[in-house]
């Protein structure tokens, strides 16, 4: 049984159709999720496969939380609404007829292709989806060819590519573990494995001619080429050297066969991961687009042990008659059998069209008298020899604004100090305790759970009834609050004189009465402009907020008309990065690395300057009142693992951190903090660190944790009190209060203090008494000098919140948006905000 999926739009207004379901219909819904920010984390998520040790299915190990928090901000991103109903209603009659539910995505834009959807976890029954059902990623391609009839046994060519220059390879240990893997479907006759004499393309042309093959393995290196935005695999060139092979003509290559061989099977680290250029450009899913039936691939690194058992579990399911999808299955569950390991989230399987049953067998096996292969031995050049390497590890490369998030450093610096900055806004209302505001966290956002559900449609169909009436779900005023956008808020709200801005993905910036709930105006008035994922802020009576088209606005905060737009660095380079106005400028950044800053009227101030590839964060700033320009510094993280302190009259970098000659940290995501003092600079990193650098010199004070381990992605922007003396931040399911020496602060009776629910990309805002948090779907207060819960239950809005909260209106209303697209006001005591 199916439900399949087609997933189709662009970016801040992605649409999911159901094809096909068991009785369901056919519903739409809306897709609301931020690819970049999934992908920015690719290099986190495969560290925590590889280093996975799954003590507990009810305790989340530090390792899997952020493969869980991704597969459920996924899961929950694809099933909403009727969406949702239709699954647990299609699971629930699957379930009755006692078959599974195999779950079919069709996705046609590029950039969501290559997220790891195989990683869905459903928080309600606390499983990933995968690990109950088969997970199928169909490509529509022009011919879908027969189930090809083949009498035992299926002949599978092997190939091992070890050139010089990359990663060396165990090329005799590798063909053992594949035989090992075999050896019982090959004493049986099930199966025959061939070793390609040659890995390289005239070896490999020569066998394709030669001989009839249903079934290529590939055990190598694969890599992403970021120029042609294409999948590559290594073969061996005629120097003995790496022959980068691109998916397009390594297709070819195979259609030579005669049949072409209806599945391959990629084992290399990264020949699963596609572009978000071209749907196509990922290896796996250009063969299948050129003629394939089927490919099985690998999106992370994988260990010897846990491809062994992969191997194994599949073939054995493929010798038997059993379908592509169901073979991936049971190439997981044989992964399972180590219990120590997130690995059986790696394999990825495409298919073309309807080809799930690749081969139709026909008459029986012959039993082979041992068990091991035919085929000439392997080629003496290469090395047959030495210690086995424990994964398979290829060259690190970045697409977009994907960036490294596995780098660390360590160093040290004497603590010194500097002047009185203070930090500079674009007119905020900053109640008590408060500290410097941010836009949204912009890298990295995501967060991961599930098994059984219902025994039944009907018991399914109350499950849906249940979700959408929880006890504790905000009600929905048509009159007031929450109001509705349609589309993901991801930006911070801005309060200022009564009113509240809110920027959504679906390309509009809304203008809200701050105690009603009412629209003001919502610019622009009809056609939309790109995602708005930029903070809006105020100055002089006008909004100023960046857009995904790449251009900065400026519309009059009374009525929504539009004064005017530029371009802050060059066409297409998305601003995300909120504002911040000095004396007159506009300073913003760019996903492509660039700071501009425009005049008032929309002018160059300066030319844009270029951080480097990676997102620039939102800016902090240090600036006096009442000094000039020239004295005044912004402050810019970067998804390269940086941080920058610019003149704010030239933009010329005065100094980064870490050094151009050291190892840089990881990914800077978020708005740096400045201390009230101005002194110090707080910056959360994807290293699972928080650093406190002196903002005059950019030298390190310290960084917590001490050690190298961290406790998690820190994906928003720290909260510092207003006497400088707490830091507080928030990372996975925790959030942290530091003494102003990086110290753990005393007066909290649990630090960090553990949450039912991740933060993601939601960070904490401070007033006088409380902390504010978004974790889940929920909004947390803690006391800010205990840490003591202070809403007895938490808020609760009708989806996950996805922005860091704001406490304004001058009676301490907290704001927040949601996934949904909803804006909520909420009143210091815990409820909705209500229109009187």
């Amino acid at each position: 049984m199916l439900f399949e999926l087609e997933i189709r739009g662009e970016r801040g207004a992605y649409q999911v159709e159901v094809l096909h379901s068991e009785g369901a219909g056919r519903p739409r819904g809306q897709l609301d999720l931020d690819p970049e920010a999934i992908l920015s984390r690719r290099t986190e998520l495969e560290n925590a496969v590889l280093a996975s040790s799954v003590q507990s299915r009810r305790i989340v190990p530090a390792a899997e939380e952020p493969l869980q928090m991704v597969g459920q901000q996924l899961f929950e991103a694809l099933f909403t609404g009727q969406v949702y109903g239709a699954y647990r209603a299609s699971l629930g009659a699957a379930q009755q007829q006692q078959k599974r539910l195999g779950v079919v995505l069709r996705i046609i834009e590029p950039e969501l292709a290559a997220l790891p959807w195989e990683a869905m976890f459903d928080p309600e029954i606390e499983e990933y989806l995968c690990r109950t059902e088969p997970l199928i990623r169909r490509v529509d391609a022009p011919y879908t060819a027969e189930p090809l009839e083949v009498s035992p046994p299926l002949r599978i060519l092997g190939l091992v590519a070890s050139p010089r220059g990359l990663p060396i390879l165990d090329v005799a240990a590798e063909k053992r573990h594949l035989e090992e893997a075999l050896a019982k479907p090959q004493a049986a006759g099930l199966v025959e494995l061939v070793w390609a004499p040659d890995a390289s393309w005239e070896g490999i042309h020569e066998q394709m001619l030669s001989d009839t093959w249903h079934i290529l393995h590939f055990i190598g290196h694969g890599d992403y080429d970021i120029v042609r935005q294409e999948g590559v695999l290594a073969l061996v060139g005629p120097d003995g050297q790496a022959d980068l092979v691109e998916a397009g003509r390594l297709r070819d290559l195979l259609c030579e066969a005669e049949p072409t061989p209806r599945l391959v099977v990629l084992n290399s680290c990264s020949s699963g991961k596609g572009g978000v250029g071209d749907l196509f450009s990922g290896t796996a899913a250009a063969l299948v687009q050129r003629g394939i039936s089927a490919v099985a691939a690998m999106q992370f690194s994988i260990t010897d042990g846990a491809a062994i058992r992969f191997a194994h579990g599949f073939y054995t399911a493929i010798a038997h008659g059993r379908p592509v999808d169901e073979a991936v299955r049971s190439g997981r569950v044989g992964i399972l059998g180590s219990a120590r390991t997130l690995e059986w989230i790696t394999p990825v399987l495409y298919v073309k069209s309807d080809s799930s049953q690749l081969f139709r067998l026909t008459g029986m096996p012959v039993p082979q008298p041992g068990t091991g292969t035919a085929g000439p031995a392997s080629r003496p050049d290469l090395p047959a020899d030495g210690t086995p390497v424990p994964a398979h590890a290829a060259p690190a490369s970045a697409t977009g604004t994907v960036a490294d998030a596995g780098k660390a450093t360590a160093g040290n610096g004497t603590p010194t100090a500097s002047g009185g900055h203070l930090t500079a806004e674009i007119g905020e209302e900053i109640p008590g305790r408060t500290g410097p505001g941010s836009g949204p966290a912009l890298g990295r956002r995501l967060r991961p759970r599930w098994l059984l559900v219902a025994a039944a449609a009907v018991m399914a169909v109350i499950a849906v009834i249940v979700v959408i009436t929880l006890p504790h779900a905000a009600p929905r005023s048509p009159a007031g609050w929450p109001y509705a956008t349609g589309s993901a808020i991801y930006t911070r709200p801005f309060v200022i004189d009564h009113a509240v801005y809110a920027g959504s993905t679906n390309g509009h910036v809304y203008a809200l009465g701050a105690g009603t709930g009412a629209v003001r105006w919502r610019y622009p008035r009809t056609s939309a402009i790109g995602a708005v994922y930029s903070r809006p802020g105020v100055a002089d009576h006008t909004v100023y907020f960046g857009s995904d088209n790449g251009r900065i606005y400026a519309v009059n905060a009374s009525n929504g008309a539009g004064r005017w737009s530029r371009l802050c660095s060059v066409p297409g380079d998305p601003v995300r990065s909120s504002p911040v106005f000095i004396d007159g400028v506009i300073y913003a950044g760019t996903q492509g690395g660039y700071v501009c800053a425009l005049t008032q009227g929309g002018g160059r101030y300066w030319n844009p300057v270029r951080l480097g590839s990676a997102a620039a964060s939102s800016p902090a700033v240090a600036h006096a009142p009442g000094t000039p320009i020239s004295q005044a510094l912004l402050y810019f993280g970067s998804g390269s693992g940086h941080v920058y302190a610019l003149s704010a009259q030239t933009g010329q970098v005065r100094w980064q951190y870490p050094g151009r000659d050291q190892a840089p940290m990881g990914s800077v995501v978020s708005r740096p903090t400045l201390s009230f003092s101005g002194s110090a600079l707080y910056v959360g990193s994807s290293d699972g660190h928080v650093y406190a650098l002196d903002s005059a010199r950019g030298t390190i004070r310290w960084k917590y944790p001490g050690t190298n381990a961290g406790v998690g992605a820190v994906d928003s922007p720290p909260a510092v009190s207003s006497d400088d003396s707490v830091i507080y931040f928030a990372a996975r399911f925790s959030v942290y209060a530091l003494n102003a020496d990086g110290t753990s602060f005393s007066s909290w009776q649990h630090n960090p203090v553990q949450l039912s629910n991740s933060t993601g990309q939601s960070g904490p805002v401070l007033t006088q008494a409380a902390v504010y948090i978004g974790t889940g779907k929920q909004v947390d207060c803690l006391n800010a000098d205990s840490g003591d819960q202070c809403w007895h239950p938490p808020f609760t809005a009708g989806s996950r919140v996805v922005s860091v909260p704001v406490v304004g209106n001058g009676v301490g209303t907290i704001y927040f948006g949601t996934l949904a697209g909803d804006v909520y006001a909420v009143t210091p005591g815990g409820r909705l905000l209500r229109v009187r």
